[in-house]
C-alpha cells in the first residue's frame, strides 16, 4: 500500500493542481471516518470505533473531545488517565 500511495504522490506533484486532492482522497481511504451514533451504548460504540481508527484519528478526537468537555470533566478525565499510567 504505501509503495502505491507514493506512486500516486510523486505523480500528483508532477501534475501540480491535481496533488492535494488525489493525496487527501488516498490518505483518507485508510481512516476509520466519524463514529456512527451509539446503538449498543456510547462507551461499546467508542471503543469500537477506536479499534479502527488510526493513530491520527485518535488523537484529533481527543483533543478534540477534551477540549469541550467542562473544567469539571476535565479535571476528572485527567485524573482517571493520570492513574492508569502510575
Amino acid at each position: 500500500m504505501a509503495k502505491s500511495t507514493w506512486g500516486r504522490a510523486q505523480f500528483c506533484v508532477q501534475t501540480d493542481d491535481l496533488a492535494a486532492p488525489v493525496i487527501e482522497v488516498d490518505v483518507d481511504s485508510q481512516a476509520a471516518g466519524p463514529p456512527i451514533p451509539p446503538f449498543d451504548g456510547v462507551m461499546a460504540e467508542a471503543t469500537f470505533w477506536a479499534n479502527m481508527a488510526n493513530p491520527d484519528e485518535l488523537a484529533a478526537y481527543t483533543l478534540a473531545c477534551y477540549a469541550r468537555l467542562a473544567p469539571a470533566r476535565q479535571a476528572a478525565f485527567l485524573a482517571y488517565v493520570q492513574r492508569r499510567a502510575a
